[in-house]
């Protein structure tokens, strides 16, 4: 699940109005939204989505969020609980094929119990934050589980470990101009913490699914208004 102290780690501030939308905004901007999920696919599934935010210097701030269930990665027993540790890496190409960014990182999960890790309705959350001027992009993202090798003999003699991928999803970040009233993209969320701001105020939900445990279903967005 996704706990306060992991959003603490990587939470931001950004200065803009926020507005809260049910149903009616999203139906106005859901053509655009939708082309921002993907699923990757491999050993396991999880869910990658995009969402533009106004930047400074008139670049754009791309947040990638990942949606990975926790029954499809291997935990295993450690004091203070159970562990999983992934390898994320990401690569964001432009149109004309140049490589603008590429990041590789390890990100550890912990939950309190094992009934928990492997739970089919708990799931581990990650955001990356990159700042790219507007423009057209290519994004590939891939996660590897560090704990779970693969147990075919390629893989047994190549120590390689159970991975999933989303490959080149497009991702087209919008000019947000400061001289007049604009909007950030939809991102899908579980819910909003009105007290809290940046990273913290909101819990992604990549997979955009909503039902029995989530039945609102809920986006966020920013305003921007010229000083």
């Amino acid at each position: 699940m996704l706990k306060d102290g992991r959003l603490q780690a990587i939470g931001a501030s950004r200065g803009a109005y926020l507005v809260l939308c049910v149903a009616l905004l999203l139906a106005l901007c859901a053509a655009d939204a939708l082309a921002n999920s993907h699923i990757g696919r491999g050993d396991f599934d999880f869910y990658l989505d995009t969402a533009a935010f106004r930047d400074r210097d008139g670049k754009v701030l791309a947040e990638i969020s990942l949606r990975i269930p926790s029954h499809a990665l291997k935990f295993t027993e450690q004091k203070g609980g159970w562990k999983s540790t992934i390898e994320l890496q990401l690569l964001i190409t432009d149109d004309a094929g140049k490589e603008v960014l590429r990041r590789g990182e390890k990100v550890s999960f912990t939950e309190g119990t094992e009934q928990t890790a492997d739970s089919p309705i708990t799931f581990e959350t990650v955001i990356k934050q990159v700042h790219l001027p507007p423009g057209g992009y290519w994004l590939s993202c891939r996660v590897e589980d560090l704990n779970a090798q693969k147990m075919s003999v390629v893989g047994l003699v190549k120590n390689q470990f159970k991975s999933s991928i989303v490959s080149r999803a497009r991702v087209n970040l919008p000019e947000i101009p400061v001289d007049e009233p604009s909007f950030s993209n939809a991102l899908f969320v579980w819910d909003i913490n009105p007290r809290e701001t940046g990273l913290l105020k909101y819990r992604p939900n990549p997979s955009r699914v909503y039902g029995l445990y989530r039945d609102s279903l809920t986006v966020y967005v920013e305003l921007y208004l010229p000083p």
